[in-house]
């Protein structure tokens, strides 16, 4: 938690990507961190989403 937020005190946002193998075992962790770190995908996640999360948020910040 404390590194995502001084990250995001210097406009930085952390990608967190995981191979996604030990999601049965550690279903638990993974929920945990993804509710710490929004910005976290499995390779499968980052093949379907993430190019187009980095739009969105690219697109959102113009408006700023």
């Amino acid at each position: 938690m404390e590194v995502t937020r001084q990250l995001k005190d210097v406009g930085v946002d952390l990608v967190w990507i995981t191979d996604g193998k030990g999601y049965l075992d550690m279903k638990r962790s993974l929920k945990e961190a993804f509710e710490i770190h929004p910005n976290t995908y499995n390779f499968w996640m980052v093949r379907k989403y993430l190019f187009d999360d980095i739009l969105n948020l690219l697109k959102s910040q113009q408006k700023d």
